[in-house]
């Protein structure tokens, strides 16, 4: 197996052309083969890639004593940072070239207590890849005693026009040639745009139903309170 490595100063860390030219899964591949570096928190919470494949991939990790909290158990924040990467990195597998990935949600069951020094397991695997978004699940077992330690799951946002050299991506010509218009965001105040409500038209019209309403409700005679001799 390579020896992968992290980087531990900001001209380390692979550039954002470099990576724009790659796939997500060429990507992975390069930090695992060692031809990149590595996320600098994979070296501070000691874990390291194991396995890579299209969909799948799998982290080795090993929680040392400075990833203990205050009551001298291991920081959940470990199982945490352990799962987010690997189910992160098992998104990045499955992109095209020019597209990233951000984290939009995540969770973390803690089923079994770790104790430092454990080599644990993290395996992700990818359950669904749209154009907007993925989702993937995965566990942390230990490699000797094969227990479950932890499972997890995300959710990811899919960003396309990450390419070389930043900005907006290009626009995709129209049928026939030509570039399609520039797109003009609808103003409307209780109107139709372009043959349809708008959102903010149908809650202005029902805010102006409401209000008629009211004012058309005859207003009935308060009964008048007498005491009793």
């Amino acid at each position: 197996m390579p020896d992968p490595f992290f980087a531990t100063r900001p001209e380390e860390m692979p550039s954002r052309d470099a990576v724009a030219q790659l796939t997500g899964l060429e990507y992975m591949q390069a930090i695992f083969d060692g031809r990149m570096a590595g996320a600098p928190i994979a070296g501070v919470m000691h874990f390291w890639p194991h396995e890579v494949s299209e969909g799948e991939v799998a982290f080795r990790g090993e929680p040392k004593f400075e990833h203990l909290n205050p009551m001298g158990g291991l920081h959940g924040g470990w199982y945490g940072t352990l799962l987010d990467s690997a189910l992160g990195c098992a998104v990045a597998t499955t992109l095209p070239r020019g597209a990233g990935y951000t984290t939009l949600e995540y969770k973390v069951n803690l089923t079994r207590a770790l104790k430092p020094g454990t080599l644990v397991e993290c395996r992700a695997r990818v359950q669904h890849a749209g154009r907007s978004t993925a989702v993937a699940e995965g566990t942390i077992r230990g490699v000797e005693d094969g227990k479950l330690y932890a499972t997890g799951s995300t959710t990811c946002i899919i960003l396309r026009g990450y390419r070389a050299g930043g900005g907006p991506p290009p626009r995709t010509p129209r049928r026939g040639g030509g570039t399609p218009p520039p797109r003009t965001p609808p103003v409307s105040i209780c109107g139709k745009v372009k043959g349809r409500v708008s959102r903010q038209a149908f809650l202005c019209q029902a805010l102006v139903a409401t209000k008629s309403r009211s004012a058309e409700r005859p207003e009935w005679p308060r009964p008048s309170c007498t005491s009793r001799s």
